[in-house]
């Protein structure tokens, strides 16, 4: 392996570096966007469940808001 790299030259170099970037890239991509992070499991049953109701007041959206990304979204509108 090392002796592809020194045949390579010079080029070789930042290419290993970008290829080191991109996977740390990838895996905090993969780390911070987790389902369970971004839609929890029980959100969009609540919403639904505040909206039959018509429970929804701004407290409510201010919870949603903070609640997840997907929560962002659903309270974006109001």
């Amino acid at each position: 392996m090392f002796e592809l790299i020194k045949a390579g030259g010079w080029v070789m170099w930042p290419l290993i570096l970008s290829s080191i970037a991109a996977l740390a890239i990838i895996g905090e991509r993969l780390w911070t966007l987790q389902k369970k992070t971004v839609i929890p499991p029980a959100l969009l049953s609540q919403v639904q469940q505040w909206l039959e109701r018509k429970e929804v007041d701004e407290s409510r959206l201010t919870l949603l808001r903070d609640s997840s990304p997907l929560g962002k979204v659903l309270a974006a509108d109001s």
